[in-house]
């Protein structure tokens, strides 16, 4: 019985279907020379013509796992062809090798193991399964000498770079603040390329796409996203798309929306709070460790080092703000309610109710009247914005004007933490020492 044959028995007995992507995954799995991780599983389907994403082979390699179809390590997925004959005649192992990771698959006809071999072929660690053996069964020692196995691994090794080629695992991210998060996480992985959508400076609000932003969405093998309807511009996109889609503010303990026009009923701006970008860091690194579970060490130890940067960075401006003598202010829309909430500082109101959309002439007599009776000094303006009215209010009512900004102006991996660090300067900037 051969593989293909074995598996389609299992997943008919199991009550599952047997489809042409179920097939196509025991096709690469049997002709696999080494552990593959999902990404590397659907690349090597779609080398020989047929499409499948990197989520659905995910899904179908952990369906074959709890089927005992494969066996998982922590460099990726072989495929797991354990089963007796009749008269238990007959079985299957495989075979890893701990320094290159080749796989190869042995047919024993007993079960019993040499204890004494040499330790020089001990450097080949033998899995099996769910359990490891360092030995051979003795009718495995007269077919195979330790010699040719030897040079069957060895051989080997030197053909797992070519065997291994494979395009990079494609990340993509809306805006420059999870680009900075991403990076961090990603560092020290090797073959990923990061790019990101939304350049500085450019309102997400108003933001639509190009065609090359739609070129790059559906190349992405991984699409991180802020979620609350920040980027609505997506919503197509991402129906038709085979990424692994990646919402970032799941978890976060979320604010009303209050623009008159704002995007859903809570406000998007979850990651100008340090407290927060723990939390959309964690996603991420979950995320990339279910699609990439080979670099899973990585991620856990580039996310446990990000957390701790972005405490300090959180008690530092805490302690700067602390030192201040902040009054009442207003910002130019209301994108900080939760840098306000974890800084203790508070605006009077926002400008414009909308992003990108001048206040109608009642709302704007509002805010002045608010300016009048809260005595407002200090006005704040963003540099994705050019608007005439703020410095109109800053001449006629004597305001100060600084600037906050909810995106950052780099594309970098230090981005985020460039971003909250400006945005604590402008206030040392605008307000006094206490």
């Amino acid at each position: 019985m051969t593989y293909e044959e074995y598996s389609k028995t299992v997943i008919k007995n199991s009550g599952g279907r047997i489809t042409a992507t179920k097939i196509a995954v025991i096709e690469a799995l049997n002709s696999a020379k080494t552990p593959l991780t999902p990404y590397q599983l659907a690349n090597k389907i779609n080398k020989n013509g047929k499409q499948i994403d990197v989520v659905t082979a995910y899904r179908i390699l952990e369906i074959f796992l709890k089927l005992s179809l494969t066996h998982k390590s922590d460099k990726g997925f072989v495929r797991c062809f354990h089963h007796e004959c009749t008269e238990n005649k007959h079985c299957h192992h495989l075979f890893t090798c701990q320094k290159c990771s080749n796989v190869e698959e042995i047919h024993l006809d007993d079960h019993e193991f040499l204890n004494n071999i040499s330790d020089k072929f001990k450097e080949l660690l033998i899995e099996s399964h769910n359990f490891q053996f360092s030995g051979l069964c003795k009718q495995c020692k007269k077919l195979l000498s330790f010699f040719a196995i030897a040079i069957l691994f060895l051989s080997a090794c030197g053909n797992q770079n070519a065997q291994n080629e494979a395009k990079p695992l494609n990340v993509l991210t809306t805006i420059p603040p999870l680009y900075s998060l991403t990076s961090h996480i990603l560092e020290e992985v090797g073959n990923v390329e990061i790019i990101n959508l939304i350049s500085p400076n450019t309102n997400v609000h108003t933001f639509a796409l190009s065609p090359k932003d739609a070129k790059s969405i559906n190349d992405a093998d991984v699409i991180i996203v802020n979620g609350l309807e920040l980027e609505e511009f997506l919503e197509n996109s991402l129906e038709d798309s085979k990424a692994l889609i990646v919402q970032t503010a799941e978890g976060v303990a979320l604010l009303k929306n209050l623009e008159e026009e704002g995007h859903g009923q809570f406000d998007p701006h979850v990651w100008l709070s340090p407290e927060n970008a723990k939390i959309q860091a964690t996603n991420i690194a979950n995320a990339l460790k279910h699609i990439d579970p080979t670099n899973a060490n990585i991620y856990d130890k580039n996310l446990l080092n990000l957390k701790t940067e972005l405490d300090q960075l959180n008690e530092d401006a805490k302690s700067t703000l602390a030192s201040l003598d902040i009054q009442p202010y207003i910002v130019f829309h209301d994108a900080y309610q939760y840098f306000e909430r974890d800084f203790d500082v508070h605006s009077a109101a926002f400008l414009e109710k909308f992003a990108g959309k001048e206040p109608s002439a009642q709302y704007l007599a509002e805010v002045i009247e608010i300016i009048k009776e809260n005595g407002i000094k200090v006005i704040f303006t963003e540099p994705q914005f050019a608007p005439k009215l703020v410095q109109t209010l800053a001449q006629d009512y004597n305001l100060e004007v600084g600037e906050l900004d909810p995106l950052g102006q780099e594309v970098s991996s230090d981005g985020y933490f460039k971003l909250i660090e400006n945005n604590i300067s402008a206030f040392q900037k605008t307000f006094k020492q206490k």
